[in-house]
This record gives structure tokens, sequence and C-alpha cells, in this order.
């Protein structure tokens, strides 16, 4: 029904199955979790119709000689929490959805609103558009490696071997710098070019352990 299958919880919805709601879940256990749940969620209602919507593009805002493509504004100032921890709202939020490859790393904020910006390849809906249905038809093909597996460890150890003998490294062309392209640091890097720095495989595989129902976090930190 609606592309959902109310016997097995399988769905055809690319979103559902491949990002995550960890994030949101630990919310829960903050203080003003409720709020904080509740910011997730707008911006969780503007990224969703967004990714597949091939009429929607992104507008161009010029801050200091930068242009920004900016989705939209988010609003935090009704629910009783900070600028940073809106930002920490926001980057929680990303790190959930791996499959949303045209969200931006740069993010604008004032003392009552969050700019979603947009990677500015993707700010065109047909563009996301074409490069969605080539990363849902890779991500079929990794998905069918697996089959019928059922046991964990066995779909995490087919997904990381597939994607280990699929991919290399990205470099810049000196061969010895690493890319720093926003394409290298999402799954694009893997699904598509084959080529990726070590956020790129991370989110890939966090997205492929997603489609399978396997539980897992994406862990940020510092080097």
């Amino acid at each position: 029904i609606n592309d959902f299958c109310e016997i097995c919880d399988f769905t055809l919805n690319y979103a559902v199955r491949c990002n995550s709601d960890y994030g949101y879940d630990s919310f829960a256990t903050l203080d003003n979790g409720e709020n904080l749940q509740k910011l997730y969620s707008d911006i969780e209602g503007i990224a969703s119709a967004f990714h597949d919507d091939e009429t929607m593009d992104a507008g161009i805002l010029l801050s200091e000689e930068t242009h920004y493509y900016v989705l939209d504004a988010v609003s935090f100032k009704n629910y009783n929490i900070s600028g940073e921890q809106a930002l920490s709202v926001w980057s929680v939020y990303r790190h959930d959805h791996p499959l949303y490859y045209w969200i931006d790393g740069r993010v604008m904020t004032n003392e009552s609103s969050l700019q979603l910006c947009v990677v500015n390849e993707y700010a065109q809906g047909e563009k996301r558009t074409a490069q969605n249905v080539k990363l849902y038809s890779k991500i079929d093909e990794y998905l069918a490696l697996v089959g019928e597996e059922s046991f964990d460890y066995n779909i995490a150890l087919g997904l990381h071997d597939a994607i280990i003998q699929n991919a290399d490294y990205a470099y810049k062309d000196d061969g010895k710098t690493p890319e720093t392209e926003s394409w290298a640091h999402n799954i694009i890097g893997i699904l598509d070019t084959g080529f990726a720095v070590c956020e790129g495989y991370a989110k890939t595989f966090q997205l492929l352990l997603n489609a399978c129902n396997v539980n897992n976090v994406f862990v940020t930190g510092h080097s």
C-alpha cells in the first residue's frame, strides 16, 4: 500500500530505506529534547520534499562575495533553544541522512533561524532527478549482492568488501592530496564515480546498512 508492505515493513521509498532516525531518537534523552525533535522534523519536512521534486530549485543568496544556494529558512525562535543547539540539530539531521547528498556542509544562521544550503551542482531539480536515478540503480545493485541474507554480520561484511572492491581513495591531480569536492565526501563518490575519501566511504556504508535494516551509527570526529 503506497509502496509500503504491511506484512514485512519493506518499502520502495529510498528515503525511508536509506536514511536513519538515530539522531532524532537520541534527542529524546536530552533536556528540551522534544523541541530539538520538533526542529529536526521541520528540517525533515523541507528536505524530504526537496529531494525527489524535479520542479524545486534552490535560490541564490550572495553573502560576502560567496554564492549560497538556499533551500529554505527554518525558524527555531519558538523552540526555546540556542543558535548553537539549532546548529547541532542540523548537523545531526545531515548525518542521519546519507541519501541527501545535495545537503551542503555549510549552513547560514542568525539568532532565530537556519538557512538550509544546497550543493551548487544540485540546486536544480532536473539535475537531482537525473542523479537520483543513477544512485538508486547502483544502490539496488549493492543490495542484490546480499540477497536474502539475514545475518547482520554477513550483510555488513559483504557490503564492506563490495565497496572496497569497487572504489578507490579520491586524490586530487597530484595523487597525494585528498579530494575536497563535495562528491568525494558523500555517496556520489562511491556509487557514481568510484572514488571517495573516508567520509564518502562511511556514508555509503551507512546508507547500505540502513537499507538492509542493520543498526549502525555514523560517528564523527576531528583529525
